[in-house]
């Protein structure tokens, strides 16, 4: 996929790309995490890796649900106008809190080589799918998935709440949900979340931590345990992306695997 659209299956086999540019992360970026005294923040929709990042251009038919939860209320913010040129949505700030914003979409369709599938598996740490292709001997057949992107960023009003409705779950196919508000956390104090998937902890997922300000280095990567939890200690400065993939089998005549891309944002400046 390119830094603008999802390629279709065609494009992707006839431009060859990697593995790892195939299955690019998905975030929000907003233009300032902390708002101050904004009545409003441009929000855009990112997709990319380490080195190579652009935008994701937002539409209408895309969207499954785009939420907006504050400490007094959550509300469907899905036909807020949209942002600039080159993906994105303008949201409005709560009087006296810090927002979450939660996005999710529906599915695309994909297919990769074998060997850039198989690499991909790995790379993500996908071991559902790995064991799916040992088992029914499918590890040289093409990767033929569907895969959809869940998306959920943290933005303050520069002041400290409590932040309670920030560790709220959105009902995301895959999600993130911080066990505790990143931006309360003491400096020495690791930051425990739970991945969901379909509103159940989620063992044996691999979750990154990445700086998204240098480069989107991968800091730290921890698989989950049998809670689904998964804790980070790191510099409560600069911008931060939690990420993780899961795909499982589905029964399907055009695709084998059905995979979810989900992330959460949040920054200390």
């Amino acid at each position: 996929m390119t830094s603008r659209i999802a390629l279709s299956v065609l494009s992707i086999a006839a431009l060859g790309l990697s593995a790892s540019a195939a299955a690019h992360d998905f975030w929000l970026e907003p233009e300032q995490f902390v708002a101050g005294s904004h009545k409003s923040v441009h929000v855009d929709f990112m997709v990319g890796h380490a080195g190579d990042r652009g935008h994701w251009n937002l539409q209408q038919n895309r969207i499954v649900s785009l939420q907006q939860v504050s400490a007094a209320e959550t509300k469907d913010v899905s036909t807020v106008t949209m942002g600039r040129e080159g993906g994105g949505a303008r949201v409005a700030m709560a009087q006296d809190s810090a927002i979450l914003i939660g996005f999710e979409s529906n599915n695309a369709y994909i297919e990769l080589y074998a060997e850039k599938f198989n690499s991909y598996l790995e790379e993500e740490g996908l071991t559902a799918v790995q064991d799916h292709r040992r088992a029914t001997a499918g590890e040289a057949e093409t990767g033929r998935e569907y895969y959809s992107r869940a998306a959920k960023t943290i933005i303050s009003k520069g002041a400290v709440d409590d932040g309670e409705h920030l560790t709220k779950t959105l009902g995301h196919r895959l999600e993130i949900r911080p066990l505790e508000n990143p931006l309360t956390l003491a400096d020495d104090a690791p930051l425990s979340v739970e991945i969901l998937y379909l509103g159940e902890p989620l063992p044996g997922a691999l979750v990154s931590l990445e700086n998204i300000r240098v480069d989107m280095f991968p800091e730290k990567k921890r698989k989950t345990d049998s809670q689904g939890h998964a804790a980070f200690a790191f510099p409560k400065q600069g911008a931060w992306k939690l990420n993780v993939v899961w795909s499982q089998p589905v029964d399907d005549e055009k695709a084998d695997y059905e995979t979810v891309f989900s992330s959460l944002t949040f920054s200390y400046d």
